[in-house]
Protein backbone atom coordinates (compact mmCIF):
# COMPACT_ATOMS: atom_id res chain seq x y z
CA UNK A 1 0.00 0.00 0.00
CA UNK A 2 0.83 3.64 -0.22
CA UNK A 3 2.24 5.34 -3.41
CA UNK A 4 5.11 7.33 -2.08
CA UNK A 5 7.87 8.20 -3.66
CA UNK A 6 11.17 5.88 -2.99
CA UNK A 7 14.48 7.87 -1.04
CA UNK A 8 17.31 7.21 -2.89
CA UNK A 9 20.20 9.39 -2.13
CA UNK A 10 22.97 6.51 -3.03
CA UNK A 11 21.54 2.55 -3.97
CA UNK A 12 19.02 1.06 -2.32
CA UNK A 13 18.42 -2.58 -2.67
CA UNK A 14 15.38 -4.83 -2.19
CA UNK A 15 15.68 -8.61 -2.29
CA UNK A 16 13.00 -11.20 -1.35
CA UNK A 17 12.77 -15.16 -3.03
CA UNK A 18 9.65 -17.08 -4.21
CA UNK A 19 9.37 -21.41 -4.23
CA UNK A 20 6.45 -22.73 -6.51
CA UNK A 21 6.47 -26.42 -7.14
CA UNK A 22 10.02 -27.28 -5.61
CA UNK A 23 11.26 -24.10 -8.38
CA UNK A 24 12.79 -21.01 -5.92
CA UNK A 25 14.10 -17.77 -7.11
CA UNK A 26 16.10 -15.37 -5.73
CA UNK A 27 15.20 -12.01 -7.07
CA UNK A 28 17.54 -8.44 -6.26
CA UNK A 29 16.17 -5.35 -7.22
CA UNK A 30 18.69 -1.94 -6.93
CA UNK A 31 17.08 1.74 -7.38
CA UNK A 32 20.70 3.06 -8.33
CA UNK A 33 18.88 6.57 -9.01
CA UNK A 34 15.28 8.11 -8.35
CA UNK A 35 14.36 11.75 -9.24
CA UNK A 36 10.87 13.73 -10.49
CA UNK A 37 9.04 9.97 -11.35
CA UNK A 38 12.61 8.57 -13.27
CA UNK A 39 15.47 6.63 -12.93
CA UNK A 40 17.41 3.49 -13.05
CA UNK A 41 17.57 0.02 -11.87
CA UNK A 42 19.48 -3.60 -11.99
CA UNK A 43 16.76 -6.55 -11.57
CA UNK A 44 18.73 -9.71 -10.71
CA UNK A 45 17.06 -13.07 -10.08
CA UNK A 46 18.92 -16.51 -9.23
CA UNK A 47 17.46 -19.78 -9.87
CA UNK A 48 15.08 -20.94 -12.32
CA UNK A 49 14.17 -17.81 -14.37
CA UNK A 50 18.40 -16.36 -14.67
CA UNK A 51 17.50 -12.64 -14.54
CA UNK A 52 20.44 -10.55 -15.47
CA UNK A 53 19.24 -6.96 -16.02
CA UNK A 54 21.43 -3.48 -15.34
CA UNK A 55 21.13 -0.30 -15.67
CA UNK A 56 17.53 -0.32 -16.96
CA UNK A 57 15.34 3.38 -17.13
CA UNK A 58 12.51 3.36 -15.17
CA UNK A 59 9.69 5.40 -15.10
CA UNK A 60 7.15 6.12 -11.77
CA UNK A 61 3.35 6.59 -10.98
CA UNK A 62 1.65 6.23 -8.08
CA UNK A 63 2.81 2.42 -7.23
CA UNK A 64 4.01 1.80 -10.76
CA UNK A 65 7.03 0.96 -11.63
CA UNK A 66 7.31 1.20 -15.72
CA UNK A 67 10.33 -0.51 -17.07
CA UNK A 68 11.43 -2.32 -20.13
CA UNK A 69 13.32 -5.33 -19.39
CA UNK A 70 12.53 -7.06 -22.76
CA UNK A 71 16.26 -7.11 -24.25
CA UNK A 72 17.58 -8.80 -20.93
CA UNK A 73 15.31 -11.44 -20.17
CA UNK A 74 15.21 -14.83 -21.46
CA UNK A 75 12.36 -15.19 -24.80
CA UNK A 76 10.79 -17.66 -22.15
CA UNK A 77 10.24 -14.95 -19.66
CA UNK A 78 7.80 -11.93 -19.11
CA UNK A 79 8.18 -8.98 -16.55
CA UNK A 80 4.38 -8.63 -15.82
CA UNK A 81 4.40 -6.16 -13.00
CA UNK A 82 6.56 -4.23 -10.67
CA UNK A 83 5.33 -2.24 -7.77
CA UNK A 84 6.98 0.05 -5.51
CA UNK A 85 5.11 0.01 -1.73
CA UNK A 86 5.80 3.31 0.29
CA UNK A 87 4.20 2.39 3.42
CA UNK A 88 6.36 -1.14 3.49
CA UNK A 89 9.03 0.42 1.85
CA UNK A 90 8.77 -2.54 -0.56
CA UNK A 91 9.21 -3.88 -4.21
CA UNK A 92 6.50 -6.09 -5.39
CA UNK A 93 7.96 -7.81 -8.55
CA UNK A 94 5.44 -10.71 -10.77
CA UNK A 95 7.13 -12.44 -13.80
CA UNK A 96 5.96 -14.99 -16.10
CA UNK A 97 7.54 -18.25 -16.97
CA UNK A 98 5.85 -18.61 -20.90
CA UNK A 99 5.65 -22.40 -19.93
CA UNK A 100 4.09 -21.88 -16.48
CA UNK A 101 0.75 -21.71 -15.82
CA UNK A 102 0.62 -18.97 -13.66
CA UNK A 103 3.19 -15.97 -12.72
CA UNK A 104 5.16 -15.75 -10.08
CA UNK A 105 5.33 -13.11 -7.71
CA UNK A 106 7.01 -12.11 -4.40
CA UNK A 107 7.21 -9.41 -2.57
CA UNK A 108 10.98 -7.84 -1.73
CA UNK A 109 11.99 -5.97 1.61
CA UNK A 110 14.82 -3.54 2.08
CA UNK A 111 18.37 -5.00 2.13
CA UNK A 112 21.91 -3.43 2.36
CA UNK A 113 23.33 -3.34 -0.86
CA UNK A 114 26.37 -5.05 -0.93
CA UNK A 115 25.67 -6.99 2.14
CA UNK A 116 25.76 -10.91 2.88
CA UNK A 117 22.15 -10.47 1.84
CA UNK A 118 22.56 -9.48 -1.95
CA UNK A 119 22.66 -11.90 -4.76
CA UNK A 120 25.50 -12.15 -6.35
CA UNK A 121 25.34 -13.41 -10.15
Amino acid sequence: SGSGDPTVTSAVCYKGEKSVLGIKEDILVTLTDYKSGAGHMDLVGTGALKIDCKAHSFTKSGQEIKVDLSDCLDKAIEESDVKYCSDQDAISVTVKDKSAPFPISTQLTKVACGGDDQVVV
